[in-house]
């Protein structure tokens, strides 16, 4: 998710607030998924396209090594989101169990490549991937349960 992201931006490096990363975050994945912004600072430091950290008057920033980040994204087969069809997770009809479907996959919500056997379909039609951490938190918001 934040791979796909990071591709949105020109040159070799970005300085990017923490506070941004953690609610775009937020918002593709959910504040259930992405509570606070130590998994976004750990997904940073997991990832290794951290250049530089530094403590400014708007708050923590980060210089992203967006080279880093857009080889580790072609690696991961992440798509760049931000020029296709996002899908979120309000844009999902139902989710299925496929047995034909079982192994990688990107996930059409976060745009991680996982292990996965659940298909979405989404009001338009589409059947796409999905992770099984969005697709509980697809059937949490379905069903209304926090």
């Amino acid at each position: 998710m934040l791979l796909g992201y990071f591709s949105t931006f020109q040159g070799e490096s970005q300085m990017l607030l923490l506070k941004e990363l953690t609610e775009h975050s937020q918002k593709v994945l959910s504040t259930q998924v992405v509570k606070s912004y130590h998994k976004v600072m750990s997904t940073l430091k997991n990832l290794g396209v951290i250049k530089r950290k530094l403590q400014t008057s708007e708050g923590v920033k980060f210089q992203i090594d967006l080279e880093k980040a857009c080889k580790l994204a072609e690696e991961r087969n992440v798509e760049n989101k931000a020029h296709s069809d996002t899908v979120q997770l309000e844009d999902l009809k139902a989710v299925y169990w496929s047995d034909e479907l079982y192994g990688e996959h990107p996930c059409c919500i976060c745009g991680y490549q996982k292990l996965t056997s659940w298909q979405a379909e989404t009001f338009k039609g589409d059947k796409l991937g999905i992770c099984d951490d969005c697709r509980l938190e697809w059937e949490k918001r379905r069903n209304n349960i926090d």
